[in-house]
């Protein structure tokens, strides 16, 4: 049976959150039993199987309720500043392109620059999305705000930030966030989004004078692009989080409504 709690500090939404990922799951013991009692049986083991599968499937239906975890918000005690946080990512969902940028590195010689297009910094990034749903486990009664990437969630509430991943289920307030916005100059080898303004271009392998060094074969011109760079740190524990948007202005309306919510600049 699901669990219904008040809103609270959401603090206790990760609480509960990581309680109902560690809650014992009574289908796997329900299907070895069944598979063991069919086996001895031997004739009648179809039969037995036949109703313990059924009986499996049930027991999973509860397992899967009973890890629900209800909340709800007083509608007129959510800020105006997370409507904002809603409408900004409504306009981040449009983007054409979102990334989370999971490394970076400085370039530090000549050999590098020219073989990586002149770049100053090299990174390494992973397509995320954007939409207004929350964890699977949670049952609630607003738009979530979330970016998502393989193996990390970010979920904005009205009154915390959740940080998902790793099976870690982590929950601070704005203000013990710090955001950061800029527009940056890219150098792009993929497909061009269609929101994306280009500023530039230069050679996948290039000379110190910008020109494309014609020693190499396959060498072709790239375009350089204006993205937008939102970094989210926590100050005060090991927090450094990257997301780049084809769409700058839409990035940073994200940017303006994190900090209207109270994350530090």
């Amino acid at each position: 049976m699901s669990r219904t709690f008040p809103a609270a500090p959401a603090d206790d939404i990760a609480l509960r959150l990581r309680q109902a990922a560690a809650r014992w799951r009574w289908w796997p013991v329900a299907l070895l039993a069944t598979e063991v009692v069919s086996l001895a049986l031997m004739e009648q083991g179809l039969l037995v199987n036949a109703v313990g599968l059924s009986a499996t499937l049930m027991i999973g239906l509860l397992d899967r309720r009973g890890a629900k975890v209800n909340v709800h918000y007083d509608p007129q005690g959510i800020s105006p500043a997370f409507h904002e946080i809603v409408n900004a990512m409504r306009g981040l969902q449009r983007a054409q392109r979102l990334w989370f940028v999971a490394h970076e590195q400085a370039v530090t010689n000549d050999h590098q620059r020219k073989t990586n297009a002149g770049a100053s910094q090299l990174f390494r990034r992973k397509a995320a999305h954007s939409d207004l749903v929350g964890p699977k486990t949670l049952v609630v009664d607003i738009p979530v705000p979330t970016v998502r990437v393989k193996g990390f969630r970010l979920h904005l509430f009205p009154d915390v930030v959740l940080l998902h991943g790793g099976g870690q289920i982590l929950s601070l307030p704005y203000p013990a966030l710090r955001v950061a916005f800029a527009c940056t100059r890219t150098v792009e080898n993929e497909q061009v989004p269609s929101d994306t303004r280009i500023i530039g271009s230069t050679w996948l392998y290039v000379n110190k004078n910008g020109g494309p060094d014609r020693r190499f074969k396959d060498n072709r011109e790239l375009p350089i692009v204006e993205y937008g760079r939102l970094t989210v740190t926590g100050p005060d524990i090991d927090i450094d989080i990257v997301w780049q948007c084809s769409n700058v202005e839409a990035l940073r309306a994200f940017f303006a409504a994190l900090r209207g919510a109270g994350m530090r600049a």
